[in-house]
């Protein structure tokens, strides 16, 4: 478990955020905090890497433009 800072204050994107996480096989959001803190379990090292680098934060932020 750990918690990811993601950039995020707004709830939309927090809430997307949490649950691409949740959908992604091996990982699961167990709570978020308005600082835009996301608490992870992994079960692997490898997705902890690519979550601390940003990847889902990007995909995100990717998604909330494109939408906006």
């Amino acid at each position: 478990m750990a918690w990811i800072s993601t950039g995020f204050k707004d709830d939309l994107s927090l809430t997307l955020f949490g649950n691409s996480i949740t959908l992604t096989p091996g990982t699961v959001a167990s709570d978020v905090r308005e600082e835009g803190m996301v608490q992870v379990h992994s079960l692997t090292g490898d997705a902890m890497k690519s979550l601390r680098k940003g990847e889902m934060n990007d995909k995100v932020a990717n998604f909330i433009r494109s939408e906006g």
